[in-house]
């Protein structure tokens, strides 16, 4: 009798676990419909789904509201930034680092949202540049390999401006360290709820600083290389078309 409870309860259990599992794979496939869709409201309702419906512990769940807050802003790297949005980031930011999120991943996240807001006006620059910088050299100290803390660190190095610490030559070397650890480990972890992004911009963001530093040819086959692994966006067609326009590549 002891033996056909335990069993129930393991069916129930594993029914359980199968179930959240399959809601959170759907949740993924809307955030990726949502995000190559570029549409900032579905993501702010599913970082508004994240705060009511959570699945996941909670120190991660702070961590998708944060990335979905920042996709939301920014969505390509190429159209100015909603503030509020990167107020919002930088909010659930913190909530994930106080929650616990301990991988160097939200503080990597906050990083990028903090070095975003310093750049939407004067004013923001004096009160988040220094910000972004500890956020992202604290998120090198404690996972200086994972590939998501590099990415944030070379993006940091390739849109700051050279009189505040901004390297094109040093965000080159990082986000190809970044596109490299991605094809080692793949973009998600064990996890279910873990993070599993980032292949489009380093890709997209490694083109960019390759085509500044003159190394046309070399930015055309990181754009390549992301087509060949099935890695696609607009802004990584607008990147390639760029390129081609200007006789480059």
């Amino acid at each position: 009798m002891q033996y056909i409870s335990v069993m129930m309860a393991f069916i129930c259990l594993s029914s359980a676990s199968l179930a959240e599992g399959l809601a959170w794979g759907d949740f993924r496939e809307r955030v990726h419909e949502a995000f190559g869709n570029g549409d900032s409201e579905a993501l702010i309702s599913l970082a508004q789904e994240r705060e009511e419906k959570p699945l996941e512990p909670a120190e991660w769940n702070a961590y998708w509201r944060t990335y979905l807050n920042y996709r939301a802003a920014y969505l390509a790297g190429e159209r100015e930034a909603d503030k509020e949005k990167l107020e919002a980031c930088a909010e659930t930011g913190k909530l994930a680092i106080e929650r616990g999120e301990n991988s160097g991943e939200s503080h990597a996240l906050l990083g990028l949202c903090f070095g975003q807001l310093a750049g939407t006006d004067m004013t923001a620059g004096m009160r988040h540049g220094s910000k972004a910088q500890s956020m992202l050299d604290e998120a090198l100290m404690i996972a200086p390999e994972n590939p998501r803390v590099l990415l944030a660190a070379g993006i940091n190095d390739l849109y700051t401006p050279a009189q505040y610490g901004g390297d094109i030559d040093r965000a080159a070397r990082r986000l190809e360290e970044s596109r490299q650890a991605f094809s080692q480990r793949g973009t998600s972890d064990q996890a279910a709820w873990a993070p599993a992004w980032g292949m489009m911009d380093v890709h997209a963001h490694l083109a960019i600083a390759l085509a500044l530093l003159d190394r046309p040819m070399d930015a055309r086959e990181v754009l390549r290389d992301a087509e060949e692994a099935g890695v696609a966006s607009p802004w990584l067609d607008s990147i390639r078309k760029r390129l081609e326009d200007a006789g480059l590549g």
